[in-house]
């Protein structure tokens, strides 16, 4: 097999670029959308189910914190609107 710049491929390698998804390793600097975007396949392609699990498990920590500050928080949200 021939890639595009003509030379040839062993059996089972892809060419730069175009690795399936799930051989991919994940940068964890990069920004959450461009994380659930590696989730896609190579033409875009992704279920439902694994973009909800995505991003349920995206907003768990910032749920988590809200649930255990929620008093302060609204604390401060009435006591900003005091004059």
């Amino acid at each position: 097999m021939r890639n595009r710049q003509g030379r040839s491929q062993a059996g089972g390698q892809h060419p730069a670029g175009h690795q399936p998804a799930g051989s991919r390793r994940a940068d964890p600097r990069q920004p959450l959308a461009v994380g659930l975007a590696t989730l896609a396949g190579y033409q875009g392609q992704i279920s439902a189910g694994v973009m909800m699990a995505a991003a349920l498990m995206a907003m768990a920590p910032i749920l988590i914190l809200f649930v255990i500050l929620q008093r302060r928080v609204v604390e401060g949200i009435a006591f900003s609107g005091l004059k």
